[in-house]
């Protein structure tokens, strides 16, 4: 094996003359131990450079594992040119250890550069046949089902499952698939598989899943049978007061109550919601759990009482033009009484069942003290294809402008979360908007859709449309100032977002241990939301502080 100094041309600087030789391994190791805990405090820059330095100071006495945990940092960091360096001198000197490879790849899947990730964790697998490690085979089927390689990411499944059946995570990554693709009767089959092959690692949300999609399916009895069942695996019993129940236990507890509270809430049953809420009170619920529950508060005070007529969710002073949950309206515009020339432009995420959100975004905003605009898509179209009686990208966008005419504003700011980030983005740059606010946003449909029949279909109705916002924010002379939030854990979010990496007035905000896809709810829970808001109305460039968050540095 070549020692480091030999290994790369650009050989890591020594921390004195004479090399490493001259420092002691102990001080090496105490460094070691230092950037661990920087990294432990989600530290990352100062993690990488103590590191570095722990690495430069023990010389070729350093393990590989020192390399490894540098490169990691340097990822974390989105330091991506530095750490493919040290993913390679990982290679060249221990070319039998999968740390440099599996780094590459994880690097790869970070940047959503898919087809380079698809690439590595293949070779990763091929390299070390008998040393595959379950979450690679689960990184390259999500590269392959980004590059809507749907066959060759079941067969990654597939593999997972023959390699490790003792896991769950390929079964539920094949049952998650099948959902998104829509392909209902599969998708319960397989929600059923992972019930029956795993019932001591189930989660509430399995059973979540498996109840909306029979519930699709109008199978009501079967439904309510799923809930049932996770009732007896759960009872509340668990959860009362003096209760020596394991921790887990209890938290899965409580995040099934919450699932019952968002289905009594949807039945318009505010009164049983609020009942099953209060017994996750002290519980030890996951981060993203306990923004669910906030939100499902404010969602049940949206809910008018039994018997009460029909009418719009809306403050005294002033009127949506129809209710969130009207099926058939996905242009809802409330009109501030008090006159005012500015407007937000709220995109919702993508779908059907979304009213709830939106009646929470609607609380939230209403006191900003401007017009409101909220769209939707329930055909998870990217807000490109149709609106009310607008069709096609540019309709929508003209019939915008002139109902933002209407309404006399002159300033407008967009708003988004999952798929409504990606059209606060595109309309947010079309209309000349000042800033755009955007949560968990998708930026890439042609990378992030679930429809394969889209791109082509837009391609073909709209041609010469431009679908991808970035090269628009990149070639722009003028551009809205544009804030992405989204969980630190998130990868494939965190990537979506940095695809606008360099872009003048962009910033990047991440929620510091946050994993979910639906990080707008920890924004919601923390307060952090309201203070967001404030700020893209105030035009202030200066960053604010939320705790819990940081600003990532992305250059």
């Amino acid at each position: 094996m070549k020692s480091l100094t030999e290994s790369a041309t650009t050989s890591l600087e020594r921390m004195a003359p004479g090399g490493a030789a001259t420092a002691s391994l102990d001080d090496a190791s105490a460094l070691f131990a230092r950037a661990r805990k920087a990294a432990t405090s989600q530290g990352w820059q100062d993690a990488a450079a103590l590191y570095q330095r722990a690495v430069e100071m023990a010389g070729d006495a350093a393990p590989a594992s020192w390399l490894a945990a540098w490169a990691m940092s340097l990822r974390r960091a989105a330091n991506w040119a530095e750490a493919e360096r040290v993913h390679g001198l990982l290679r060249e000197g221990w070319p039998q250890d999968a740390a440099g490879w599996s780094g590459t790849a994880a690097a790869a899947t970070a940047q959503a550069r898919w087809e380079e990730a698809a690439i590595a964790w293949q070779a990763c697998c091929t390299r070390f046949p008998h040393g595959t490690r379950p979450e690679w085979l689960a990184n390259l089927a999500q590269a392959l089902r980004q590059l809507r390689r749907y066959d060759e990411a079941a067969e990654a499944h597939r593999r997972l499952r023959d390699s490790h059946p003792e896991l769950p995570l390929g079964w539920v990554a094949e049952a998650r698939m099948l959902s998104a693709n829509r392909q209902i009767e599969q998708a319960i089959a397989a929600w059923r598989e992972c019930l029956r092959r795993f019932p001591a690692a189930a989660e509430p949300e399995w059973f979540r899943q498996l109840n909306h999609l029979l519930k699709r399916m109008q199978r009501e009895e079967e439904a309510q049978a799923v809930l049932d069942e996770a009732a007896e695996r759960w009872p509340e019993a668990l959860l009362a007061p003096g209760s020596t129940a394991p921790e887990d236990e209890r938290g899965r507890a409580a995040e099934f109550c919450v699932v019952r509270a968002e289905i009594a809430v949807r039945r318009g049953d505010g009164e049983a919601a609020l009942a099953l809420l209060a017994r996750t009170e002290g519980q030890p619920v996951r981060r993203h759990v306990a923004g669910e529950i906030a939100a499902l508060r404010d969602a049940v005070r949206a809910l008018r009482p039994a018997g009460a007529p029909a009418m719009p969710v809306a403050p005294p002073a002033g009127e949506l033009s129809a209710r969130f949950d009207d099926p058939d309206a996905s242009v809802i515009t409330w009109r501030n009484a008090e006159a005012s020339e500015t407007a937000i432009l709220v995109f919702a995420n993508g779908g059907a069942d979304f009213w709830l959100s939106m009646d929470t975004l609607h609380r939230k905003l209403r006191g900003a003290g401007c017009h409101l605009i909220y769209m939707r898509d329930r055909n998870l179209g990217f807000f490109l294809e149709r609106a009310g009686s607008w069709n096609g990208f540019r309709e929508i966008a003209e019939g915008l402008r002139q109902q933002l005419a209407a309404l006399g504003v002159t300033r407008l700011c967009c708003l988004g979360t999952s798929m409504g980030g990606y059209g606060a983005l595109r309309y947010g740059i079309e209309l000349g908007a000042t800033a755009v606010l955007a949560f968990g946003a998708v930026t890439d449909p042609e990378a992030q859709t679930t429809d394969p029949g889209l791109l082509p279909r837009l391609r073909r109705t709209q041609p010469g449309l431009a679908i991808d916002p970035v090269p628009l924010y990149r070639e722009a002379e003028r551009r809205p100032r544009v804030t992405l939030c989204y969980g630190s854990d998130n990868l494939a979010d965190r990537a979506a977002a940095h695809r606008l990496k360099g872009i003048p007035g962009v910033r990047f905000l991440a929620a510091q241990g946050v994993k979910v896809h639906a990080v707008i709810r920890w924004f919601f829970a923390n307060g952090g939301f309201e203070t967001l808001v404030e700020a893209m109305l105030r035009d202030d460039p200066a960053p604010v502080s939320i705790e819990g968050a940081v600003w990532d540095p992305v250059a």
